[in-house]
């Protein structure tokens, strides 16, 4: 039995459980949550380990469309959901004007799982990776393409070493002016 004047015209439902005709009434109109309830959800929603931001950002999106937010503000939130201080630093550094831009950047982006990022916590601030040579992380988390050993740093080619390769990043002419020897 669904709402649709039906009540009215019966007089049986006189006779029918209060609980069978509430859940008539929630089939017929729905339940409707506050716009306290709505806003909650939405400030609630992060991005998840298991989600790419795009995903993320659609279900944002969708939650903010019941809460009353300009452009500007839904792009501040949506940066406070990004559960990565560094990666909140990237959005905000880019000074993204709506929140499309935001998606367009990040779209494919994931979140390194916990315990890449507590191996990431571990790793002694003087370490140096094996297959790159930055500092602060270990080959075995290197997100670089794996480097043949013996080969260039800067380029991966075995020919030459970082100090002659061509690719570097200082110029060849430049001189060590430095009282260190």
């Amino acid at each position: 039995m669904h709402y649709n004047g039906y009540m009215h015209t019966q007089n049986v439902c006189i006779l029918e459980p209060v609980d069978k005709l509430l859940d008539e009434l929630v089939m017929a109109f729905g339940s409707r949550k506050s716009k306290a309830e709505l806003r909650r959800a939405f400030e609630a929603q992060v991005w998840r380990e298991t989600e790419r931001f795009s995903e993320y950002f659609e279900n944002k999106v969708k939650l903010a469309q019941h809460v009353n937010i300009e452009d500007d503000e839904l792009l501040d939130f949506i940066i406070e959901g990004i559960p990565l201080e560094s990666m909140r630093i990237q959005a905000r550094v880019q000074c993204f004007d709506k929140p499309n831009q935001l998606l367009k950047a990040f779209a494919e982006a994931r979140l390194p799982s916990k315990k890449f990022v507590e191996r990431q916590n571990r790793v002694p601030k003087d370490s140096r990776c094996h297959n790159c040579n930055s500092r602060n992380h270990w080959a075995k988390d290197c997100l670089k393409r794996l480097r043949v050993r013996g080969s260039c740093y800067g380029c991966g080619v075995k020919e030459h070493l970082i100090a002659q390769c061509p690719q570097r990043k200082k110029p060849k002419d430049e001189v060590n002016n430095y009282s260190a020897s």
